[in-house]
C-alpha cells in the first residue's frame, strides 16, 4: 500500500499558488510538476508567477498527494 504524501502550500489572493512554493515543496516532485504544467496557463501579478488552485489539484490528484493550504 502506497504512502500517501501530505502537501502543506500557502493559499493567495483569488485562489492562487506561488508558484515558487510549489517548486521548494520537499514533498513534490519539480521535475513532474513542470512536466504537467508544460502548455497550462499561468497567472503573473505584480511580477509573482500564480497556478490555479485546479490545476494544483489535479496535479495533486493524479500524483495521490493530500493537501492541506495554508490562507495567506
Amino acid at each position: 500500500m502506497s504512502k500517501i504524501k501530505v502537501i502543506t502550500i500557502n493559499l493567495y489572493k483569488k485562489n492562487k499558488i506561488k508558484f515558487d512554493d510549489i517548486l521548494s515543496n520537499e514533498n513534490i516532485d519539480s521535475e513532474k510538476f513542470n512536466s504537467f504544467m508544460y502548455g497550462q496557463g499561468c497567472t503573473v501579478i505584480d511580477k509573482i508567477i500564480y497556478v490555479s488552485i485546479i490545476d494544483f489539484e489535479r496535479f495533486c490528484y493524479i500524483n495521490k498527494l493530500s493537501i492541506e493550504y495554508l490562507d495567506k
